[in-house]
């Protein structure tokens, strides 16, 4: 397990945690969870953390909570979105009003005048096409802020691409590809489970931010999705935002659990990661009620402050792997 140390949009470091355990995401509430069973019971011997990515759960938990053989860290709280997809596309699209609807036609035809018309895109999901879909996504990928500053981009390791393959091979992955003439600009790594897609990777190119090429690959993939009529819900992982919440239909109020070993040096290291995440959401709401906010996130996002330096190929805190089995 990795801890990221993060300041708004700008990852500052991060602490490997070799020993420990992470327990597949429950769909639902479950008060025997282990989650909830943990801090009465021993703590597991020779592990350092527990995680529960995910977790459903009813009520609003405190962030620190101290046992006598362990710390419990809610590390986030959130509604986890998703899109039923039991209906149709149609029966889909009425859940948004007329207005929301002229907005993305609008996006779509602002796209088609910036690259041209037929809008070029492409699905990738047989296993020999997985080395392409990679290639082109790692390209926009290294542009994309989540890899320049959150270290949280497609990852670029072998066993990652591996990994891809096989889940290709069980027709478990969808990869979707979007270009503004021969440049691929915006693509989406969605690995499947149980009938349930994961937005698991995405990213489009910053330069392009204002034609919404995310947007727009989202909406011309999701409706093919609907097409096939195999698959009961989009998931879109955890954590919130405008984009989750105006697309899905749905959704689960879920956090992110640690138990961690109850030692001083664990107990230094929640509270430190505790501080920041505090001062960092301090601070974002201080700078949106000067209306600095959306200034200051597309300076850093933009890199200008620092040289691009080469990328640090570290694999994110979960892989594909982790999203597809919660």
């Amino acid at each position: 397990m990795m801890l990221k140390f993060c300041l708004g949009d700008l990852c500052l470091g991060a602490l490997r945690f070799p020993r420990s355990i992470c327990y597949a995401r429950a769909e639902k509430f479950d008060p025997e969870s282990p989650a909830f069973r943990l801090p009465t019971e021993p703590f597991p011997d020779d592990v350092a953390v527990v995680q529960f990515p995910s977790q459903p759960v009813e009520s609003q938990l405190p962030r620190l909570t101290f046992y006598p053989h362990a710390i419990r860290y809610v590390r986030a709280q959130y509604r986890r979105y998703s899109i039923d997809m039991t209906g149709t596309y149609d029966d889909y699209l009425r859940k948004f009003s007329s207005k929301t609807r002229f907005t993305l036609k609008k996006k779509k035809r602002r796209y088609v005048e910036h690259a041209g018309e037929p809008i070029v895109w492409r699905t990738f999901r047989d296993p020999s096409e997985i080395d392409e879909f990679y290639e082109l996504a790692r390209q926009v990928s290294e542009r994309t802020y989540q890899e320049r500053l959150l270290k949280s981009g497609l990852p670029d390791t072998e066993a990652f691409r591996r990994e891809l393959r096989e889940l290709a091979e069980k027709d478990a992955l969808r990869g979707y590809i979007l270009w503004d003439r021969e440049r691929p600009v915006a693509f989406m790594c969605c690995p499947i489970r149980d009938g349930v897609v994961f937005y698991s990777h995405v990213g489009h190119d910053p330069d392009l931010r204002d034609r919404a090429p995310g947007v727009v690959l989202f909406v011309l993939a999701l409706e093919q999705l609907f097409a096939e009529g195999r698959f009961r819900a989009f998931d879109f992982t955890e954590g919130e935002g405008p984009f989750k919440e105006l697309f899905a239909n749905q959704f689960t109020e879920c956090a992110d659990i640690y138990f961690f070993r109850r030692t001083l040096a664990h107990t230094s290291i929640v509270l430190g990661h505790a501080t920041l995440e505090s001062l960092s959401h301090s601070a974002g709401r201080t700078l949106e009620r000067i209306g600095l906010k959306g200034r200051v996130r597309d300076i850093l996002r933009s890199g200008k402050l620092w040289d691009r330096s080469p990328r640090d190929s570290r694999p994110p805190a979960h892989d594909l792997a982790a999203v597809a089995t919660e």
